[in-house]
């Protein structure tokens, strides 16, 4: 269980507990959180509940995600971060105090054995209250290792221009992978490049964590963003100002659409199609 208490100039505080695996942060429902203000994004954050601990991620949100570690001020700016009790998370004017509360969870736990050597047959204990329940498994093949790109520290990785949405691709959420895909053609291009639509955003901007980069100097580090949502793809311009591409479907300039199977808009010199196959 979770706890997480909301500070936001001189309101009253707020708390919130939670027992569930992901715990979604935005401005109107359906965030398990919301957080009143124009500045924060509809589905600004997320956090995940994974075997070692939890992790907060920014959805694609214009005006950014920080984190306070306990003592350690100033605050961080964080794409993918692993967080502890004590830590603040910091959107806009909302300081939110991230609680890991000990005790009682829905979700059996699995008390650490030493490592098997595969094939091994090795007993591990699951504890519920007032009970404990032996079982022997058989160790299996070890898994292929995933993506190195994932373990990656998530402010090194973008340092080194690593793309955002590599570093989340582990995230729980709505189906990730549903054969969704984004098609990116580049003026003059013969083929396109074809980008996963999963749990974290596909960004399109100058800045070096973007999936697609745009040039030129009126180019903000952030232009637009396309993010799975349950069932739904989302196309959303993230970039306020005047200047820079404009972000297009259908001839007509938007801030925020859902796309459909086959729609296609146009983001700066990329033209895009979403994909997927047909229930």
């Amino acid at each position: 269980m979770i706890r997480l208490t909301v500070n936001h100039d001189t309101d009253p505080p707020r708390q919130f507990e939670f027992d569930q695996d992901e715990v979604l942060i935005g401005r109107q429902p359906p965030a398990d959180i919301v957080l009143e203000n124009e500045s924060v994004s509809r589905r600004h954050a997320r956090l995940a509940r994974r075997p070692e601990g939890w992790r907060l991620s920014d959805l694609g949100a214009p005006n950014g995600l920080y984190v306070q570690r306990k003592g350690m001020p100033p605050p961080q700016r964080v794409i993918v971060e692993d967080i502890a009790s004590g830590d603040v998370i910091c959107i806009e004017r909302f300081h939110l105090v991230f609680e890991d509360l000990p005790g009682f969870s829905a979700r059996p736990k699995v008390l650490p054995t030493d490592r098997p050597e595969f094939g091994e047959t090795f007993t591990h204990v699951t504890t519920l209250p007032g009970f404990q329940v032996p079982k022997s498994i058989t160790a299996a093949r070890e898994p292929p290792p995933s993506d190195p790109r994932v373990k990656l520290d998530a402010a090194l990785a973008l340092a080194g221009g690593v793309p955002a949405h590599h570093l989340s691709r582990e995230l729980p959420s709505s189906p990730p992978a549903s054969g969704r895909v984004l098609e990116v053609f580049e003026e003059g291009a013969q083929s396109p490049r074809v980008l996963p639509l999963g749990s974290a955003p596909i960004q399109f901007g100058r800045d070096p964590s973007c999936d697609v980069k745009l040039t030129g100097l009126t180019v903000p580090r952030f232009v637009a963003s396309v993010s799975v949502v349950g069932n739904r793809v989302a196309l959303r311009r993230v970039s306020t100002g005047l200047l820079g591409p404009k972000v297009l479907v259908d001839g007509q300039a938007i801030r925020e659409v859902d796309l459909e199977a086959g729609h296609k808009f146009s983001v700066g010199p990329y033209t895009c199609i979403v994909r997927w196959p047909r229930p």
